[in-house]
């Protein structure tokens, strides 16, 4: 945006929404409420969904790029919430624009563990942690799930709770299963290519849905980690090194990272916020949920 630009826009009553700008799959723009001028214009530069939220309720859906005018038809339901006869002039309400199509790469990471028998190792817990496609297909039944979580949300919070969400539904999955812990973590079962076809339909009613499931590690507690550790060390005396394919193991609180595969070279990076370190695939960190991209 050139110097001009900047200067009409700040004098200007209008919003310009950009989606472009923010890598976020839901966003609220300016980070708070604004004011909106009635007869004032809402811009969509770019193919997204605008989500008029007021009194932490969606209340409007827009959808394409265009020019919208405040007025009581483009904003039907906002305008029933607030009293006409007192001629307001501006409407307090909080924007968000949610990214259309297919988000490639989206990390998930789940915040409860499954917990999974196995015949030789007993009880075993931990997480998951992996990459997938993500698009948001009904955007009202999307946000009303995200407010039916909490009224208001800070920067970069959605994508962390659908983050979580995601992770943990997939965590519920491997524990339903009953496929024993010991051949995932050994690769002698195909576990993303499982988790692809019961994840079909499974967020329908949340208004997405996901796909290309990859399981990028595994966390495990303690106590299970070293159940996990003595059966890979087993294992792993009796094949090649430069063959071993087994993803990257930690403790639950990613402490004494162990790559048992040592010919897949997988890029980490350190969270500015808590100190941990995770695979750079993901936009934010999966301890904290601190954004690091």
């Amino acid at each position: 945006m050139g110097f001009l630009s900047a200067l009409k826009q700040m004098f200007s009553n209008n919003i310009v929404i950009n989606p472009d700008e923010y890598e976020d799959v839901t966003t609220l723009y300016d980070g708070r409420a604004v004011k909106l001028k009635i007869g004032a214009n809402v811009v969509i530069e770019n193919k997204a969904t605008l989500v008029v939220v007021y009194k932490n309720k969606p209340r409007d859906i827009i959808s394409g790029k265009g020019k919208y005018r405040i007025t009581e038809d483009n904003f039907p339901e906002l305008f029933k919430c607030i009293n006409l006869s007192k001629n307001p002039k501006r409407i307090k309400a909080k924007l968000y624009f949610v990214k259309s199509g297919l988000i490639e790469k989206f990390p998930f990471a789940s915040s409860q563990n499954f917990m999974v028998k196995s015949k030789d190792l007993g009880r075993i817990s931990g997480g998951v942690e992996g990459i997938c496609k993500v698009s948001i297909n009904d955007v009202k039944d999307f946000m009303h799930w995200l407010f039916s979580i909490k009224r208001s949300f800070n920067v970069g919070e959605i994508d962390y709770l659908l983050s979580c969400k995601i992770g943990d539904v997939i965590s519920k999955i491997i524990e339903k299963s009953k496929i024993d812990i010991r051949e995932i973590v050994l690769r002698n079962h195909n576990l993303n290519e499982y988790l692809n076809v019961e994840v079909v339909d499974i967020f329908e009613k949340l208004g997405f849905e996901i796909k290309d499931i990859e399981v990028k590690g595994m966390e495990f507690d303690k106590k299970s980690k070293y159940k996990i550790d003595a059966i890979l060390e087993r294992q792993y005396e009796r094949i090649d090194k430069t063959k071993s394919k087994y993803m990257t193991l930690t403790t639950a609180n990613g402490d004494n990272v162990m790559e048992i595969a040592r010919d897949i070279e997988v890029d980490m990076c350190k969270c500015p916020s808590c100190g941990k370190e995770f695979d750079t695939n993901f936009d934010f960190c999966p301890y904290c949920g601190k954004r690091v991209k």
